[in-house]
């Protein structure tokens, strides 16, 4: 009588970690880059979101947070932006005032 010895094999679960990844690099590139960066950062964080929903890891909550430093980043420009135009606007108007 013999055994058979058979070997035990282990499934392991794939890690589907796309929308992570996705969310890193969107996250990032919504800190580095100027305008683009508002688009950028709201898809990092639905990436990292719709990530979280399947499986919670390391690199969707740092998706998640890149986008959201990316967006306030870029929501902080965008008004210091829009108060040195106000500000040029107005030297300018009185500057063009006086001389008249």
């Amino acid at each position: 009588m013999t055994i058979k010895k058979t070997k035990v094999v282990k499934l392991q679960k794939k890690v589907n970690d796309d929308y992570a990844v996705a969310s890193l690099i969107l996250g990032i590139s919504s800190i580095v880059l100027p305008v683009i960066g508002i688009v950028t950062g709201i898809l990092a964080i639905l990436f990292a979101n719709k990530q979280r929903k399947i499986e919670s890891n390391s690199m969707a909550t740092a998706g998640l947070i890149t986008g959201i430093i990316g967006l306030v980043f870029q929501a902080i420009m965008l008004l210091v932006l829009i108060a040195l135009f106000s500000f040029i606007g107005i030297i300018m108007t009185s500057a063009v005032g006086s001389t008249v």
